[in-house]
């Protein structure tokens, strides 16, 4: 349907406008008004799609969040959790993936602790279907604690890797370390860390 493509189109511009805004500004200091003009469009036609800033904002995490999903999907099936080599190479893929979207990942972080996450839904609630996945492909295991998993996945897996993403040019700047060695270095640990850890919960 032309109509829908349109419409589909139009979004996806407000979308690209609000994060290039958001990433210069920060989301807080950001303005519908400069998203509108960035976009080429009237305010009152970015109100049509989407009723705040928050829900855009909303929109371009779930976005990233989709991409990593589906990225984990792919490389995740062609690895063999017991093949630590294969595991590696799983994880090197994921911190380029993520390492290529730093951008947004520091941008989510740090709405983490700004005070307005405090008065909202936190952002954190949207990796819950990354954590299922993540569950489906470690398999069932009724002797598993659960809660204990998704502490281990989340505090000691997934920060790390996100941090690792936003954080490591400026470490590798500040430190004269090749950025090739400390992707080495970190898909190294993180390989043993988590086959330790997963162990340990099975």
């Amino acid at each position: 349907m032309p109509g829908n493509k349109m419409g589909q189109h139009t979004k996806e511009k407000i979308l690209e406008a609000a994060k290039l805004e958001f990433l210069e500004k920060g989301f807080e200091p950001a303005k519908v008004d400069d998203i509108a003009r960035r976009a080429g469009i009237t305010k009152a036609m970015l109100y049509y799609h989407f009723n705040t800033k928050e829900n855009i904002f909303n929109e371009i995490v779930n976005k990233v969040v989709a991409e990593v999903r589906q990225e984990f999907r792919s490389t995740m099936s062609l690895a063999d959790m017991g093949n630590p080599e294969q595991f590696r190479n799983h994880l090197k893929a994921m911190a380029t993936f993520y390492y290529q979207r730093q951008n947004i990942i520091r941008l989510v972080i740090a709405e983490q602790f700004s005070d307005r996450n405090q008065k909202n839904v936190s952002q954190l609630t949207v990796f819950k279907d990354i954590f299922e996945l993540i569950k489906d492909l470690a398999g069932k295991n009724p002797e598993r604690d659960e809660d204990e998993f998704l502490i281990r996945l989340f505090f000691f897996n997934a920060l790390p890797m996100l941090l690792y993403a936003s954080l490591s040019d400026q470490f590798c700047s500040d430190f004269g370390i090749s950025p090739e060695k400390c992707l080495d270095v970190f898909t190294d640990t993180f390989t043993r860390s988590f086959l330790s850890s997963a162990a340990s919960t099975r």
